[in-house]
């Protein structure tokens, strides 16, 4: 009952959505059927485009490197399984104290962005000697901090390419009929 999805169509359907390969794609199929059932396209492309506002593709902006060990010969204090088969070595007292300095003055830097509020996803390096840490922010908290800081931003060609400062789009006032509404998000280059 269902339209056959071609690879093209099955593969693009799931990676909008989030799935893994192989899995069922019966929502892509339902989608694909609406739409050969006569749904309006546009109002599918706004959803599309609405869907894709609200997740963005690159979460991470920034990335920062913490150092780990002093030296790349060293074990990490925190992992059982290194053996000497990996050709590392038992630290020294200073290097254990310098390791274990290292890893709490960057847990309280990575404590103190999230607690700001930033997105961050940390992982080893390949010889284990570095902490690599992704940063990132969700679209509305870099405008509410754009708005907030009076950031200002390029206008679109149309506008010169000026700058301006980033203002918050303003709804209106229900007892006023929603007359004094504000809308001016259109201006800035994207």
């Amino acid at each position: 009952p269902w339209p056959q999805l071609g690879p093209r169509e099955g593969w693009c359907a799931c990676a909008r959505q989030g799935w893994v390969l192989g899995e069922p794609v019966l929502v892509a199929a339902m989608e694909y059927a609406k739409l050969a059932m006569g749904q309006d396209v546009k109002d599918h492309l706004k959803q599309e485009l609405h869907e894709e506002m609200e997740h963005p593709r690159r979460f991470y902006e920034m990335c920062m490197v913490f150092k780990c060990k002093p030296h790349k010969g060293i074990k990490d204090p925190e992992v059982a399984d290194q053996g000497e088969s990996a050709g590392l070595r038992e630290g020294t007292q200073d290097e254990l104290q310098q390791i274990q300095m290292w890893r709490q003055r960057r847990e309280a830097i990575l404590k103190s962005l999230q607690n700001c509020g930033l997105q961050i996803f940390c992982y080893y390096s390949r010889d284990r000697d570095e902490v690599l840490v992704k940063i990132g922010a969700a679209p509305s908290k870099l405008r509410d901090t754009a708005a907030r800081m009076k950031y200002k931003l390029q206008l679109k060609n149309q506008y010169l390419n000026a700058y301006a400062e980033y203002r918050h789009d303003f709804p209106g006032r229900p007892e006023r009929n929603y007359k004094d509404r504000r809308i001016i998000s259109h201006i800035y280059k994207t």
